[in-house]
């Protein structure tokens, strides 16, 4: 290894080490290849900007961004980031009010990335160093995932990019301007991620060639400067850092966690938000099933070097290692007390594994026994081209858009809007009509993401149970009908629980894709919502199979059992179905509609809990029927658009019951 790299001191220079008779022109060359993987990543991460619908965190970031200035310094820079992204967000919303900003700045930080770590590789090593880092942050679909979401990650990672391009200026070119703009670069990283201290870090080694030239000074002031610039929002970061000591959510690592995440980074397994989702690992040979081996070939491999380039002292190869292994170690000790171990804290840790294997790559190559190495390491860039294809087919993302489009149908002025948790407004909101007027709006907010300044201090002898409760009252007073906008999230039982004890019935409720729901709460009975267009007795229309016996109103059927109903439905139009049964448990009765188009399609005919089916008991809390005790409980649902026909399904897989008084009513 050591005769295929320069001593230190030459591998520090920025010269450019190119194989060629005519430099200038494979120069050239290079930088075109380079500005066309920028111009292509663009366009791709462009065109699947808003292929995914919005998730919750991108919530937050319209909430904090879209608030005044000082109260987004007082309360979206509170919440557990900085607020460089959210201000740059507001600024830009005020010359285009759009909910794909946030995700506009992410692509273009993200393609910006492609050329910034170009130039970096160029200048600790040589231009195919350079060249090869490019290519495999261009195809990396760790990167494109973050590049199409509404977060300050990919602005964080290009930061952290020119900082360390930018120190490497310095120290080559020491200029007063050179300076500056480094020290800024670093105040711009601590101003847009916590996290991002972690990867600098390894910028302390330079100190050593800092020194060998004479400039230890001018880096330790800028470095204090840096720090000085982020001393006025040291309170704030205290506050977020004993929050996350307190009460935090993200479960500690395991080995499997680590796996999983080595893996994104490498570009072998796609990335997602948050459960349900997993990971897809793309069918490479040998791939499957041997994650745990390529994982661990990989650490060592990047251990070894690092332990190599400290021996021989060699700083960019020092530099690069650390940039990679510092974080994770340090997060997996921080992780003994509290845990950070999310896949999107490592994204800025990828840039020095690139420049890594593009070192090894390049090294491979210049020994040609060592070509099956280099074959090896192509690895990766098949993996990560197969899994990109994957993150770009699969809609992972919490279905809020489909979700707005049947709230925005079924709305009707005078209706009061309870949004579950309070980010969830600022979803629905941005998928809604700009002249959408709801009449009532109450977003619930708790102590953890209260957004109001001095709710904390106001209301800091009330538990959330109380804050909840206060807040469903304030939106339920004086209503007849409340729609309950929610995410599977903390206390939502018992916010469903308070509507039902405060004499709302459930009318109409959604499931969506990654656990969004709507649900339509009203004093009235079901007769009350609009006409029959399903009367309530087991006619000729009904179909059936297993052991059933019908008499008029009435089904009592044993075992695994099946009766449908097909109707015609309008696209948009809500509708509630009244359901009453009675079981002798062990019993599991399941109520479920699907729609259709014209022909006969419908969106989730392969999954029977799929996004425009109602099942019942829809929820938890809901108790296990009770033996000779009639139970009634409606629920509705919404038609899609292009849908005009419906299913009425009643099953049961197990036990006896009889079901009655089965009946549909369409919205007046």
């Amino acid at each position: 290894m050591a005769g295929a790299v320069a001593s230190p001191d030459t591998t520090w220079r920025p010269t450019l080490q190119v194989a060629s008779s005519h430099p200038v022109s494979a120069q050239r060359a290079t930088l075109a290849v380079v500005g066309g993987l920028t111009i292509v990543s663009l366009l791709i991460r462009l065109s699947h900007l808003d292929y995914q619908s919005l998730w919750l965190d991108e919530g937050y970031t319209l909430l904090f961004s879209g608030m005044p200035l000082s109260k987004l310094l007082a309360v979206g820079g509170a919440h557990e980031h900085p607020p460089l992204y959210y201000l740059l967000v507001h600024f830009l919303m005020q010359a285009h009010q759009s909910y794909l900003v946030p995700r506009f700045i992410s692509a273009l930080a993200g393609s910006l990335s492609i050329p910034v770590l170009y130039a970096l590789g160029t200048r600790m090593f040589n231009r195919g160093v350079g060249l090869a880092a490019a290519a495999l942050l261009a195809v990396s679909p760790f990167h494109f995932w973050f590049s199409d979401d509404g977060r300050a990650y990919e602005l964080a990672g290009l930061l952290v990019l020119l900082s360390y391009l930018l120190l490497f200026r310095a120290l080559d070119r020491p200029r007063v301007g050179a300076w500056v703009a480094y020290g800024v670069a670093l105040v711009a990283c601590l101003y847009t991620e916590y996290t991002t201290v972690l990867v600098l870090l390894p910028q302390a080694l330079l100190l050593i060639r800092a020194q060998s030239r004479g400039l230890a000074r001018p880096l330790l002031l800028t470095w204090g400067a840096a720090v000085l610039s982020f001393v006025p929002w040291l309170p704030t970061w205290l506050h977020n850092a004993s929050t996350v000591s307190d009460n935090y959510w993200i479960p500690s690592p395991t080995w499997s966690s680590v796996q999983s995440v080595m893996l994104e980074v490498l570009g072998l397994k796609t990335t997602c938000p948050s459960a349900p989702c997993t990971g897809v690992i793309p069918p490479l040979p040998l791939l499957p099933g041997h994650e745990w081996l390529i994982v661990s070939v990989l650490g060592a491999a990047i251990l070894v070097t690092l332990l190599w380039a400290v021996a021989s002292k060699n700083l960019p190869v020092s530099v690069t290692a650390l940039w990679l292994v510092l974080p994770f170690v340090l997060i997996l000790l921080l992780s003994l007390h509290r845990s950070l171990y999310l896949d999107r804290v490592f994204l800025d840790t990828t840039f020095g594994l690139y420049l890594l294997m593009a070192w090894w790559l390049m090294n491979a190559l210049q020994r040609r026994p060592l070509i099956p190495a280099a074959l090896l390491l192509a690895i990766p860039l098949v993996g990560a081209l197969m899994a990109f294809q994957e993150t770009n087919a699969d809609v992972t993302n919490t279905d809020w858009r489909s979700a707005s489009r049947d709230f925005q149908s079924a709305y009707r002025a005078g209706q009061s809007v309870v949004f579950y948790p309070g980010p969830v407004k600022s979803i629905v909101t941005a998928y809604l009509p700009a002249n959408q007027r709801l009449s009532v709006q109450r977003p619930v907010w708790f102590h953890q993401y209260l957004d109001v300044p001095g709710w904390q201090r106001r209301y800091a002898s009330k538990s959330d149970d109380q804050l909840r409760d206060m807040q469903l009252a304030a939106a339920a007073a004086g209503r007849h009908a409340v729609w309950l906008l929610a995410e599977d999230y903390t206390g939502l039982p018992q916010a469903r629980h308070w509507l039902a004890a405060h004499g709302f019935q459930l009318r109409l409720s959604q499931l969506y894709d990654g656990h969004a729901r709507i649900e339509l709460w009203d004093r009235g009975t079901p007769a009350d919502f609009g006409p029959m267009v399903v009367p309530s007795r087991f006619g000729g229309q009904w179909t059936y199979s297993g052991n059933v016996s019908l008499r008029d109103r009435t089904a009592t059927v044993e075992g695994r059992t099946s009766l449908d109903r097909s109707f015609a439905v309008r696209p948009g139009a809500a509708y509630v179905v009244k359901v009453d049964y009675r079981c002798a448990p062990p019993a599991y009765p399941v109520v479920a509609v699907e729609t259709m188009d014209s022909a006969g399609r419908s969106e989730h005919s392969n999954d029977p809990f799929g996004t425009h089916e109602g099942h019942f008991p829809r929820s938890k809390w809901y108790d296990w029927p009770v033996v000779g005790v009639w139970l009634s409980q409606p629920f509705g649902f919404i038609t899609p658009p292009h849908d005009v026909r419906a299913v009425l399904r009643l099953r049961t897989l197990w036990g006896t019951c009889s079901w009655r008084d089965i009946s549909v009513y369409r919205e007046r």
